[in-house]
């Protein structure tokens, strides 16, 4: 399946032909660091972190052998394996002092020793990833998903495994992370996140479908798939105008400097009262004991007040997220992509007030005033760079 599929699962007609139905392969040339020189006038300087998923300050820099340097995992999540169309494939480069290049790299799928799975026509392997140390080894772990994977009698069921880092990087032995509500929804692992939400020092794992709960893994990951801290559900609150639909799109950051990981996530398919895929944002916020939905939780879509633009059918604001520190004031902004204009796209900033994230000082940037052409449909903004 390589037509691009929109936010609500249908196909959107004027989207690019080759794109993934998944959004977000982990390496992807994108918009997100243009639009940020267009909403800060400038452009930040990224520097590398400590082997973390999710320092809104810095570049995250991922380290799955533990040699110091960074490394990178992408998808191929159309690739053909042992002739199975769509199967899809995972690949990391790893760091060294003269770069990354093809020379030293792993190449899994689920036919690799020790990853969970068999590679199927149609698993799109690799949809999505996350990557954090999940069992507290030093070594950086990846979270990907297969969400066209048929689970038994289960079509389109999904799967989420753990792939492990090691001194030899990452090799394909992992543990599958069984569905939490395989009658609920389908789609296990549509969409992936990694951050410490509880502010305890240990990675925990959000995982999203194609219904509007997130699933949160907290403590880590067990040798046997299981939380080690045990597993909570997350429904985002919507707009009372909207219809809580799924699918969700997520991302992570510390939006007021806390020390707790926040959560927003995308709901691009959502309905705002009579308007049909307008989008939203919601934001949820991190605390001692999780993912916080009881307070503090705020929604945006764009007929919120001080929100540039109104709710459009089709916009699907929200159809990528991104917490990032485009101000360099230690906090995460939040940036978030929309189809505005049938297909022109756009990007809304949202930036953080120091406590929260505000519509105060929010702007639009367009593809007309990013000096990219509306000839077509360019989705401006459709997904961003990780």
């Amino acid at each position: 399946m390589h037509q691009h599929e929109r936010p609500s699962g249908r196909p959107h007609a004027h989207a690019y032909p080759h794109a993934h139905p998944f959004r977000r392969p982990r390496l992807r040339l994108a918009l997100a660091t243009a639009a940020a020189a267009a909403l800060t006038g400038t452009l930040l300087a990224a520097t590398a972190g400590t082997a973390t998923a999710a320092d809104p300050t810095r570049a995250p820099q991922s380290d799955f052998d533990n040699d110091g340097i960074g490394d990178v995992a992408f998808s191929a999540s159309g690739a053909y394996v042992s002739g199975k169309q769509d199967a899809g494939q995972l690949v990391v480069l790893y760091g060294t002092k003269t770069g990354v290049s093809s020379a030293k790299r792993s190449v899994i799928s689920q036919n690799t020793t020790g990853t969970p799975g068999t590679a199927e026509s149609g698993d799109v392997f690799g949809a999505d990833s996350a990557y954090a140390d999940f069992n507290g080894d030093g070594y950086d772990d990846l979270a990907v998903s297969s969400p066209l994977e048929d689970v038994g009698s289960d079509k389109d069921g999904g799967g989420v495994a753990v792939l492990w880092g090691s001194a030899q990087g990452i090799t394909g032995k992992g543990v599958s992370i069984a569905d939490a509500a395989p009658t609920q929804h389908d789609r296990w692992g549509r969409n992936l996140a990694a951050g410490d939400f509880d502010g305890d020092g240990k990675a925990d794992l959000a995982v999203g479908t194609t219904s509007n709960v997130v699933h949160v893994y907290k403590g880590g990951i067990s040798a046997s798939g299981t939380a080690v801290k045990g597993r909570y559900s997350v429904k985002a609150p919507v707009q009372a105008s909207g219809d809580g639909s799924g699918p969700l799109n997520l991302t992570a950051g510390d939006v007021n400097g806390d020390g707790y990981q926040d959560l927003v996530v995308g709901v691009a398919g959502e309905d705002i009262g009579s308007v049909a895929d307008a989008g939203q944002l919601v934001v949820l916020y991190g605390s001692a004991s999780g993912i916080n939905t009881s307070s503090g939780t705020q929604s945006f879509a764009q007929s919120t007040a001080g929100v540039p633009g109104s709710d459009e059918k089709g916009d699907f604001l929200g159809t990528d997220v991104k917490l990032d520190d485009v101000t360099g004031d230690g906090r995460a902004d939040l940036l978030a992509g929309s189809y505005e204009n049938d297909g022109n796209g756009a990007v809304l900033y949202l930036p953080s007030s120091g406590t929260k994230i505000t519509a105060t000082g929010s702007r639009t940037v367009s593809p007309s005033t990013s000096g990219v052409s509306t000839r077509g449909y360019p989705n401006f903004g459709a997904i961003f760079a990780d």
